[in-house]
């Protein structure tokens, strides 16, 4: 219940590329670990009179570029899947707007979830979901029942992207040593002796320290807005005080 109510809290701030102030489209992570859009960051290097490395755009870390430019920089997943998850959070508590089918072009409404695919369907979409072979064993479930249960329904996270070394794998586990996600051929080649393990799990961990750093975000948030409240009255009280001054002189 409490990660339900963070995630209805959370801020887009946290969504939200800093360069174009919108939400991630391909988020990279540079190795100062600050993220934002593919497209941004390319369009950042383009000023830069330096090509091989970038200079990050909130902290000026500087991060080498391989040889793929800022396409070969590594994904950022968990922001990915965080914001799949809080917008799916966002649509159900939504009160004055009907949920559309995200997966035909009519726009009808939507009465049901699929946690595998991560689309709202309407009625004649889950029948098509069903007969489909690839989607039969989907896991879809009525709208009312997700609002009812949002935290204890779990939402498949997106598949993985195939390994930029090895296209016909997919990224299955994480390199400590490297900290970066590989695939099953990576493991017994360029990463043979190095610590690694299932990026299932390494997601877990990665999940929940996020939302300890969310929580503890919160906190201080909290005592920020009492600190701006302090300030203004200081501020009101001074100006009170300037105010008052001078006709005090004048009939001293």
């Amino acid at each position: 219940m409490a990660e339900s109510k963070l995630l209805s809290r959370l801020s887009e701030d946290f969504l939200e590329c800093q360069i174009c102030m919108q939400p991630y489209r391909r988020p990279k992570v540079l190795s100062c670990l600050h993220s934002f859009c593919q497209q941004c960051l390319e369009e950042f290097l383009k000023k830069q009179e330096v090509k091989t490395e970038l200079d990050c755009p909130t902290c000026r870390s500087k991060t080498l570029l391989p040889g793929g430019g800022v396409a070969g920089l590594k994904d950022n997943f968990f922001v990915e899947s965080l914001k799949d998850t809080v917008d799916v959070h966002k649509k159900l508590t939504k009160e004055g707007e009907s949920l559309v089918c995200g997966s035909c072009e009519t726009k009808s409404g939507a009465e049901s979830f699929c946690t595998e695919c991560g689309d709202f369907l309407c009625d004649e979409c889950v029948a098509i979901h069903r007969r489909l072979k690839v989607t039969r064993g989907h896991q879809v479930i009525g709208v009312e029942l997700l609002k009812a249960e949002s935290d204890t329904v779990k939402i498949k996270p997106r598949s993985l992207p195939p390994c930029r070394i090895h296209s016909q794998e997919i990224l299955k586990f994480f390199c400590v040593d490297c900290s970066e996600a590989i695939c099953q051929v990576c493991t017994v080649l360029s990463h043979k002796d190095h610590k690694y393990e299932y990026f299932a799990d390494t997601a877990v961990k990665a999940k929940e320290d996020i939302l300890a750093l969310l929580a503890k975000t919160e906190r201080k948030l909290e005592n920020l807005k009492k600190a701006d409240q302090q300030a203004q009255a200081q501020k009101t009280e001074l100006e009170k005080n300037v105010t008052e001054t001078p006709y005090m002189s004048r009939n001293g």
